[in-house]
């Protein structure tokens, strides 16, 4: 259930001296490259498993991303009046700009941008941090709609007003803070410009633990800044230690007289209403051979209030293709009987990345009619309620090139079979899928697509609309802001909505490992390479395959070696230089780390940002296994 895409393996050389180089094999038809020198674009990633450090490669195409020219349209909200509230944050995702918020950290340094709404306060967009030494940290509020194309973004255009507001306060006294601006230029830098310590721009002197108002004026912009095209305010931690702040009413102002008061305590806070809860089982195997497991999955599902679980149906691929997934009938009706009456709702679990094949067809329909055929011999107490599809083909190789239109066909193909084929039998139908899928391509600028009856329509809506329910991976540990569950669950549940179905968030307590995610771009260089300065992806072509290197600095020589022990011609050698590493932690995508208390926290958070679509029905947790040990550890 990874949201990477990856091709990797651990390759060991002869010598544990080389063993030191991350490798990994690569298929020319996998990648459906017409030569390994047409590649100008790709993706990587170091993986930090447990067991070691692994090579893993995502992304190869023979042309470049999709560009676009930056927008330089602007606009002044408010009809000439004298105030424009960006935002009281109240709740939800966007501001009145169509602008989102979000921490920013870079280690050791740490920051979550969140809406902290409590019994009897002052709803407030909250930042709390924990500043280091090095690194660095803070939060920042988009003032335009940055999911909009590049071109097409409207900037503030602030020229009629004087002032910035916002109400401020702290955890402690003295929390010392950098107010930042962007304009167009600067946020497309991914920077902004320093306009002062917040300290200047306050009453007191300083953020204390009582509500004090901001007011900075515009007439101190930095010259850098370009008032009718800001981007971005940003709020920069300076003081060290771990602290919060919390911002309400951020707004634009013509003079002092239209400085908006503090918004007045919220005395009640609106009851959430009762949403499913649902859980992966994969170890279905060993809950049937361990009454023990079987008591636990029992205990869990009552305590935490589950309502739903997928259930997965053990097989092996090497099964018959004629005969399917065949379902042990004795040992399955007890535990479905045992199940529908605790009033859950057991889905029959299946899939593989490998469904998607023309081939598997013949397995899979074999498979729903063993389940079909076994729930007309069971009494209605020992039936499953529905089939539930994990098919996952991003995790093929080869899904980010060339082939990834012919891949997403078939994956699409196998849901609409078996949803066809389902419903026939009056069986619910589910099916996993990546918040990503609603994200434009990064090469050809448009959504991902399918044709349906010679008409090209988006994947993401087709999925939605042939299944009664998708479960939506959205991996993140974070309620709020750009890279929160709400933002990346909002569009499948809004189109879901307006077509009569169904919706869980996926969230994940499987421990994931960190990554070092890296980009090249560009020709090949022929031959070894020759900076050693720069980490390296190093490529071997043989054939239909070749072998991938990642060499970095000081790692040169010893690669060297390596290529003559092996007998490897230079000349046939194609390298690309690594242009951007971004690290990526495993516990930003799973709670494993986190715990219980802190799962529940944003499950609540959540709710209240997703409460008011009834095409949200709840969250799925994902899975038993890893789950049970953080449900334990919170009842000791």
């Amino acid at each position: 259930m990874r949201l990477f895409i990856v091709t990797c393996a651990w390759v060991l050389s002869a010598s544990p001296l080389f063993s030191q180089l991350l490798s990994t094999r690569i298929s020319r038809q996998h990648w459906g490259l017409g030569s390994f020198s047409d590649i100008r674009f790709g993706r990587l990633s170091i993986v930090h498993e447990p067991t070691g450090d692994q090579l893993a490669v995502s992304t190869l195409r023979d042309i470049f991303p999709a560009s676009a020219r930056a927008s330089t349209k602007s606009a002044s909200p408010g009809d000439g009046a004298p105030l424009f509230i960006v935002s009281h944050f109240d709740g939800g995702v966007r501001n009145e700009l169509g602008g989102v918020f979000n921490s920013f950290a870079r280690e050791p340094s740490s920051a979550a941008a969140s809406i902290w709404d409590r019994m009897g306060a002052r709803p407030a967009l909250r930042l709390e941090f924990d500043k280091r030494e090095a690194g660095f940290c803070g939060m920042w509020v988009h003032l335009f709609n940055s999911t909009a194309p590049l071109e097409s973004r409207v900037y503030l255009d602030a020229s009629p007003f004087d002032f910035i507001s916002f109400w401020i306060r702290g955890t402690s006294e003295g929390e010392k803070i950098r107010f930042k601006l962007a304009d167009a230029s600067w946020e497309l830098k991914e920077d902004a410009v320093e306009v002062g310590e917040l300290s200047r721009f306050l009453p007191f002197g300083s953020i204390t633990t009582d509500w004090q108002r901001a007011v900075i004026p515009l007439a101190n912009l930095p010259d850098e800044i370009r008032k009718n095209e800001l981007a971005a305010i940003s709020f920069e931690v300076v003081s060290s230690g771990k602290g919060a702040v919390e911002v309400k009413t951020l707004a634009f102002c013509r003079d002092m007289a239209s400085l908006p008061p503090l918004p007045p305590l919220r005395q009640t806070t609106e009851q959430l209403r009762a949403f499913d809860k649902a859980l992966w089982v994969w170890n279905t195997d060993d809950i049937f051979k361990d009454r023990a497991k079987q008591s636990k999955l029992f205990n869990l599902l009552e305590k935490q209030n589950f309502n739903h679980i997928f259930l997965a149906l053990p097989y092996r691929l090497s099964s018959s293709r004629d005969s399917g997934i065949v379902i042990d009938e004795k040992r399955f009706r007890p535990l479905l009987s045992r199940l529908n009456k605790m009033g859950i709702n057991v889905h029959a679990l299946i899939g593989d990345k490998d469904f998607i094949f023309p081939e598997q067809r013949a397995f899979v329909t074999a498979t729903l009619e063993n389940i079909i055929s076994f729930n007309s011999r069971s009494k209605p107490v020992e039936r499953f309620y529905g089939i539930h599809l994990d098919v996952e083909p991003y995790l093929l190789p080869g899904f980010n090139g060339t082939r990834q239109d012919w891949i997403l066909a078939n994956f699409v193909g196998v849901l609409e079979h078996v949803s066809v084929i389902a419903k026939r039998a009056n069986l619910f139908t589910g099916a996993d899928i990546p918040f990503w899928l609603d994200v434009p391509d990064e090469f050809t600028g448009d959504y991902l697509r399918v044709n349906i009856n010679g008409t090209p329509r988006r994947i993401i809506d087709h999925i939605i609309d042939i299944m009664d329910l998708v479960v939506l991976m959205s991996y993140r540990t974070v309620a709020d802001g750009a890279d929160g569950i709400i933002m990346h669950s909002s569009g499948e549940i809004e189109y879901a909505e307006e077509n009569g179905k169904q919706v869980l968030v996926g969230l994940e307590t499987h421990s994931l490992p960190d990554e070092d995610a890296m980009t090249f771009r560009g020709e090949p260089t022929k031959g070894l390479p020759q900076n050693e300065s720069s980490t390296t992806l190093v490529l071997s072509p043989s054939d239909d395959s070749a072998m991938v290197w990642l060499v970095q600095p000081g790692q040169f020589d010893l690669f060297r070696s390596f290529v003559k022990t092996q007998n490897i011609a230079s000349s046939s050698v194609l390298s690309w230089q690594v242009s951007k590493s971004v690290p990526v932690r495993g516990d930003k995508l799973s709670f494993a780390k986190h715990g219980i208390d802190a799962l529940d926290r944003v499950m609540m958070q959540s709710q209240a940002g997703l409460k008011d679509v009834k095409s949200f029905r709840g969250f799925a947790i994902h899975h038993f296994q890893s789950f049970l040990p953080m449900f334990e550890r919170s009842r000791r």
